[in-house]
């Protein structure tokens, strides 16, 4: 055979494969206006701007302090800090601004997309399945329902496309194959999706690996040192906030509405293709769950041949519905809180739509003659293509949410230029909250560069949300509130001297007026840093303001407390002249330290040890896993 002719063989898959993400993603790929929706610009978008900043610094983005006057980032599993990938992103994005890092990003999901249907598609050929079954396995999964619903939760997308890798693994019995791969999983920071990659390939191992099934646990298990760089300082973080709650907000479990299973065969039933009609009482992003006609008609005529496989795709379709089924309540009531917080059963749809592309993939093989074989999985790809891409759920348009820019918010430039003069009377700035106006003003501190002292984040620092709920009402597992009691005292401490409102205030002049909002003066905000309890008070200078070191000069007659308006975290440490002294917790939340009387130079320092305790555990145990590679192959 030709050798030029043999290789083009072997690539044209593959090439198929990327051809294919590239036109469900066509839009956002070649058109500037055209962006991926919600969450990755609202959420992952700010932590991967502190990120890169901190990398144009030199650093790691240990601590971001424009957002929850304050907050750990490199501990936010979510943030992705440790993952290859992203910090790639962060890297070569660095310079890029808002727009080109958002760019960066959107193209490291779509580049995770193409994966996922390379994985799967070789995944398909360890099943013993020629190139062309293994081509619709490839095509099903990549443009499928998972894919196509939640493309807005980045760190899930870049999870589910390691799950085929994870059960080839199991398939192949490679015990350093499955920790490295399960441990890419990890470093992608969705937990839910996670615990779904994990339970399913420990499924796998049971249906088709039996007597590898101990040593795929211990696989798995490997992964807790391989990753403990992440591992470490996220477990410090989950027990410093309000995620040890999140079993209380579980509730029973939650899941896909049963209404959903609809879209199996009518997609746009509940009107999803056209976001302002939806009036469903359900979440959006899930209720779609198609997998394609084709697929799904070859995938019944699969499972008969392929049965255990059948049996994973039975699973994981339970699963996901999680509460909608007594199952699934008896289940989510056998989870212990902390468990059942990290447990969203809709991911499970992700190994459902793994395994449906598996089963429809050995239907297709059944089928005589390889090019009714290969138009039929063209058709497949078509058909997921027209139905799915460029929906409200993967696609959005900059005119109708232009978000964050260095210029604007929400397309107002007036009133953050506004905004940041006004806070900008201060050094460091004034801190801002909102009454009533948009979240995005809290969520993009990073991007815009004004200090909030609001946020949403699920490991947002459980004593600082005990002190928000002096401002509002609400659960301690929540993680945004607004302000509800302007007039409180407690706003005082918070360093925040304006308030942000699309509507008046009853009995308060604005400020200043912007389009459609009004800014509000607190005039007896606390400075950020500031000397209480001497006789004669004292004077505080800011020296230098950075994410992870705060240097002042502080002078009082008499000594006392020095209270600032910084979050507090383990990991902050204080010196006083060089002296280390012991920071407390001051107003519930904040960073607090007893100073002598004189004139001293107070320096606050975040040294996070549990990252570097993790690093080293990591790098051992890499090392280990590496050499026992080497090692087996010289056997």
């Amino acid at each position: 055979m030709n050798p030029s002719r043999s290789f083009s063989r072997r690539v044209t898959p593959y090439l198929c494969l990327v051809a294919g993400v590239a036109a469900f993603h066509r839009g956002v790929l070649f058109d500037p206006e055209i962006v991926i929706p919600w969450d990755l610009r609202a959420y992952h978008l700010p932590l991967a701007k502190v990120h890169a900043d901190a990398l144009k610094r030199g650093e790691l983005p240990l601590w971001d302090p424009s957002t929850y006057c304050g907050r750990p980032v490199a501990a936010n599993i979510q943030a992705q800090v440790f993952y290859p990938p992203r910090a790639a992103t962060a890297w070569l994005a660095r310079h890029a601004g808002i727009a080109g890092l958002r760019r960066a990003l959107e193209l490291e999901l779509i580049t995770h997309v193409a994966l996922a249907g390379v994985l799967a598609f070789l995944l398909a050929r360890r099943l013993g399945l020629t190139a062309t079954p293994a081509l619709l396995a490839g095509f099903a999964y990549s443009l499928g329902c998972y894919f196509a619903s939640q493309a807005q939760h980045l760190g899930a997308v870049e999870g589910a496309a390691w799950i085929p890798l994870v059960w080839l693994a199991v398939l192949r019995n490679s015990f350093a194959l499955l920790a490295a791969s399960a441990s890419a999983a990890v470093l992608c920071g969705f937990t839910p999706l996670t615990v779904a990659t994990f339970l399913s390939a420990l499924l796998i191992a049971a249906l088709f690996r039996r007597r590898w099934l101990l040593q795929a646990a211990a696989g798995l298990a490997a992964t807790a040192l391989l990753c403990a760089v992440q591992l470490f300082p996220a477990i410090e973080l989950y027990h410093n906030s309000v995620a040890k709650f999140r079993g209380e907000w579980a509730g029973t479990g939650g899941g896909l509405p049963l209404a959903s299973l609809v879209s199996l065969v009518w997609p746009n039933y509940y009107n999803l293709f056209d976001f302002a009609r939806y009036s469903a009482p359900y979440e959006y992003t899930l209720m779609y769950v198609y997998c394609g006609w084709f697929v799904l008609v070859l995938a019944v005529a699969g499972a008969r041949t392929l049965s255990r496989m059948a049996a994973v795709a039975a699973a994981a379709a339970l699963l996901m519905l999680g509460d909608s089924t007594p199952f699934g309540v008896a289940l989510s009531a056998a989870w212990p809180d902390w468990l059942r917080g990290a447990i969203y059963p809709h991911h499970w749809l992700a190994p459902f739509s793994l395994a449906v592309s598996l089963l429809a993939a050995n239907g297709l093989a059944r089928i005589r003659g390889p090019r009714t074989a290969a138009a039929i999985a063209a058709l497949a790809a078509v058909d997921l293509i027209a139905v799915g891409s460029g929906r409200p759920f993967n696609s959005q348009s900059l005119r109708d949410e232009p978000g964050v820019t260095e210029a604007a918010l929400d397309g107002d430039t007036e009133a953050l230029r506004t905004v940041r003069a006004l806070v900008a009377a201060a050094s460091p700035p004034w801190r801002i909250d909102t009454i009533d106006d948009s979240i995005a003003w809290m969520m993009s501190a990073p991007l815009h560069g004004i200090p909030a002292a609001n946020g949403y984040d699920p490991f947002a620092l459980e004593r600082y949300i005990q002190a928000r709920l002096q401002l509002a009402r609400g659960e301690r597992w929540g993680a945004y509130y607004q302000v509800e009691r302007p007039d409180s005292p407690a706003l005082d401490s918070f360093s925040v001297r304006y308030l942000l409102s699309r509507k008046p205030v009853p009995g308060r002049a604005p400020v200043a007026v912007a389009p459609g909002r009004f800014i509000y003066e607190n005039p007896d905000a606390h400075p950020r840093f500031r000397v209480a309890g001497g006789v004669a008070g004292g004077v505080v200078d800011v020296i230098s303001y950075e994410p992870h070191r705060v240097t002042l000069r502080v002078r009082s007659a008499t000594g006392g407390e020095l209270v600032t308006s910084e979050a507090h975290y383990p990991g902050w440490r204080a010196y006083v002249s060089g002296r280390e002294t012991p920071i407390r917790h001051v107003n519930i939340a904040f960073r607090g330290l007893t100073v002598p009387p004189g004139d001293h130079t107070v320096e606050m320092r975040f040294e996070a040890p549990w990252i570097v305790r993790g690093a080293a555990v990591s790098a051992i145990s890499w090392a280990i896993l590496l050499l026992s590679m080497a090692f087996s192959k010289r056997m």
